[in-house]
This record gives C-alpha cells, structure tokens and sequence, in this order.
C-alpha cells in the first residue's frame, strides 16, 4: 500500500513537473459558471469592464470607460495606459472581490462590451498547471462566437445556456 501511495505522490509530481494538467471536472463546471454569472457579471456589467488582470504585485490591469490602468510589470510597455487613481483603485478591488466571491479559479478576463453597455461575451482564464493547453470558461449569451472545429483551432464544449468550455493549444 506504502508502495502504491509513493507510487501516485510521485506520478503527481512528474505531472506537475511536465506541464500536465487539467480542465475542471465536467460536474464542477455548471456550479462555476453560475457563481460567476452571480458574481462577476454583474460587476462586469455594472463597471463595463473589458480586461481585468489580477497577478498580484506583479501585474494588475484594468480597462474600462475610464481608462486603462496598469501596474507591476505589465506597465512597463511602449502602449499608452493610466497609473491606477483612487476609483480605478476601487473598482479594480470591487472586480477582485466579485471574483474571489466567485470561488472560481481564475485571475483574469477580457469581456466585449456592446455600444449600449451590455456584456457581449467574456472569457475567463482558468488556472492550470498545463504548458500544453490552456482552458477557458467562455460567456456566449447570444451564441455569436463561431465554434468550428479545425485543427490548431479551439475547441469548445457546452456547459449550459450561454457558456462553454474552451481549450486551446498554450503557445
């Protein structure tokens, strides 16, 4: 049994040595995507964010009608972009907390926001321990991404109403 144990402790380790990782289970996926549509939509909504970049000290990215606001790391490019201020600040903390409320493993997004305000579609990073893949939870209410299937392409699996599961190749 102590053999078997070592056995799957070190399967583990050379995966995750090597870069292989995984998607959500298919029975988690229904309950994150619901806690985000609860969570983090709405904020989204509200603030008609369209980037939001949380990687601690080393980035932290904001993009919304206000602005662009970038610090760490990721405000070091030649593109023009904005020091947070005091509401970028707080919006930026209100986006952090909606989605740690969310539960959902994920530090990032980027969200089309129609001429009216309204969230068109938003894609949610999820963190893995893959350099093969990268794994997306995809908000599609109006299904007006395409979804062809070729190869090099990303693929997409239905979790529910308006939102998939997207893989792609991690370049």
């Amino acid at each position: 049994m102590r053999r078997a144990i070592a056995g799957l402790a070190g399967l583990a380790a050379l995966s995750a040595l090597t870069g292989c990782g995984s998607p959500p289970s298919a029975q988690r996926r229904p309950d994150d995507v619901a806690r985000l549509a609860a969570e983090v939509l709405p904020v989204i909504d509200e603030l008609d964010v369209s980037t939001y970049l949380d990687e601690g000290s080393m980035c932290r990215w904001l993009v919304y009608p206000r602005g662009d606001f970038r610090e760490g790391g990721c405000a070091t490019s030649a593109e023009r972009f904005s020091a947070f201020d005091d509401t970028a600040r707080a919006d930026f903390d209100r986006v952090t907390a909606a989605m740690r409320a969310s539960g959902v493993d994920t530090h990032r997004f980027e969200a089309s926001i129609s001429s009216a305000g309204a969230v068109g579609d938003a894609r949610f990073w999820l963190e893995d321990s893959s350099i093969q893949w990268n794994w997306f939870y995809l908000y599609d209410p109006q299904d007006a991404i395409t979804k062809n299937r070729h190869e090099g392409k990303p693929s997409y699996e239905r979790i529910s109403d308006g939102w998939w599961l997207m893989t792609e190749v991690d370049d």
